[in-house]
């Protein structure tokens, strides 16, 4: 498995809500979706990079309770979600955990 180097983490798990469902990620699972997406902003092909670091934004600074309101992932950034994960178990080879796998089935377009 390849390091990941994280450019600023969360300490507090994060709660999503999808059209698809909803799912609870720990502080670990939400670092490992930032470092996807640093990799894809730093990498030779990217597009996107603003509603990248929008979503990246997000993703760390969002309520630290999973009793506040879920963060809710819209199609767009279900999309970049997408790319996010293609990247990381392509190009990075990262192993998903259980969490992450589940939020990556939740993600699948209907």
């Amino acid at each position: 498995m390849r390091a990941i180097e994280v450019r600023g983490a969360r300490t507090r798990p994060l709660s999503l809500r999808l059209t698809s469902g909803s799912v609870a990620l720990s502080a670990a699972d939400v670092n490992l979706l930032l470092a996807g997406i640093d990799g894809l902003i730093d990498g030779p092909h990217v597009s996107h990079v603003v509603e990248l670091e929008t979503l990246r934004q997000e993703l760390l600074t969002s309520s630290g309770s999973l009793l506040g309101p879920p963060l809710r992932i819209g199609d767009d950034e279900a999309r970049l979600l997408r790319n996010v994960f293609v990247d990381l178990t392509g190009y990075q080879r990262v192993e998903l955990t259980p969490g992450l796998s589940e939020l990556r089935q939740l993600l699948v377009p209907v």
